[in-house]
């Protein structure tokens, strides 16, 4: 191979891309030297060029030529956008099946983290959003809506002229794949594409709260919701993670951050529950008066500076929760507000007789 084999290509390549813009456009006989040059890029072509720099590595090798397809692809694809040509169309196929090449037989070089090239993603981002749809040829068809539009918008995150990695890109078609054929068959097609998407760690952030919202829309409006987060739990265990597999592959995984918010509202149910059980457990202030009487108690007692009270409201509530009557198990602070404020001559009988009680035993204090 002669020493500047790799310049000449590299040069053809440019001036053909370049064709149409600031250069004259090339003759038959041009574009089919071109052609020839792009149909002739191989690994055997790569490794000669290589070793020409003195490079031995196979993982650089490999990289060196993904780099450059990559900036060679891009580069064309603005082209494109400008001006575009049948031959710019023809050398661009030309190289993403020579990317393709590298990608598939020598995988184990190849850096599936590095970002696609745009000719690459753009039609492969169209056949992901119609299968993701809605449509009929959508495998999420027959299920929520709103399942469908976290996907899709999970899909678009990527957006802003930003590519993904070639594995994000494998995951993604990957997962869709999964999903259609889980889905045929009787039952619940969206809990078996929620079941399919936890299984094969699809952990978008867009995901794991729709799981959440629909979780909390299930809870009873009255009743038990420990019992429903308990149950809600049993069924996210339930499910088998597929090793090696994720959307995001730093995040933690779909599965462990569900289970991690199931019990930390498991938890907090439960401490409200022993909170309740800890306030009912707490000895009772027990008066031997009728609600009434201990209304009107409370008055005189607050009027003559003996109870210190801004808000009688929020007392009532507070002292409710800690006292009773020998004729009443419980006390509701609305029905002592209600008679707090009344003047009934029997209750103030009562009292008038306690407060003389009250006044003789202080009277017998001081002897």
């Amino acid at each position: 191979m002669e020493e500047n084999a790799l310049a000449v290509v590299n040069d053809q390549l440019f001036q053909a891309i370049e064709a149409g813009d600031e250069l004259p456009e090339l003759n038959k006989q041009e574009e089919k030297k071109v052609m020839e040059h792009v149909n002739k890029l191989s690994l055997r072509f790569m490794r000669d060029a290589i070793k020409m720099a003195g490079i031995k590595s196979m993982n650089l090798l490999v990289r060196t030529a993904q780099s450059c397809m990559h900036t060679l692809l891009n580069y064309l694809h603005r082209k494109q956008l400008k001006n575009h040509t049948k031959l710019r169309s023809r050398i661009q196929d030309a190289l993403c099946s020579f990317l393709y090449s590298l990608k598939d037989h020598y995988t184990d070089h190849f850096d599936h983290n590095g970002s696609m090239p745009l000719p690459v993603w753009l039609p492969l981002h169209e056949k992901l959003i119609q299968a993701i749809g809605p449509g009929e040829d959508s495998v999420f068809e027959g299920m929520e809506y709103e399942l469908l539009s976290v996907v899709k918008n999970s899909l678009e995150d990527i957006g802003n002229g930003k590519t993904p990695s070639y594995r994000m890109a494998d995951y993604w078609t990957m997962l869709l794949e999964k999903v259609s054929t889980a889905l045929p068959g009787s039952g619940n097609t969206t809990l078996r594409a929620i079941f399919t998407l936890v299984a094969y760690n699809f952990n978008s952030a867009r995901f794991v709260q729709y799981l959440v919202d629909r979780y909390m829309a299930g809870l009873p409006t009255a009743g038990n919701a420990l019992e429903q987060w308990k149950h809600n739990l049993l069924h996210v265990n339930r499910i088998i993670e597929v090793p090696g597999y994720a959307l995001y592959v730093n995040a933690a995984s779909c599965k462990h951050t569900l289970t991690n918010i199931i019990q930390t509202e498991i938890a907090a149910c439960n401490f409200t529950r022993e909170g309740e059980t800890f306030m009912a457990s707490q000895p009772f202030l027990k008066y031997g008066l009728s609600v009434q009487q201990l209304a009107l108690f409370l008055r005189v007692q607050v009027e003559a500076g003996v109870l210190v009270c801004d808000n009688v409201t929020e007392f009532f509530k507070t002292m409710c929760l800690h006292s009773c009557t020998t004729r009443a198990d419980g006390l509701s602070a609305e029905s002592l507000l209600k008679k707090y404020y009344e003047k009934d001559r029997g209750s103030i009988m009562i009292l008038l007789e306690y407060n003389a009680r009250m006044h003789n035993l202080l009277k017998s204090y001081l002897r």
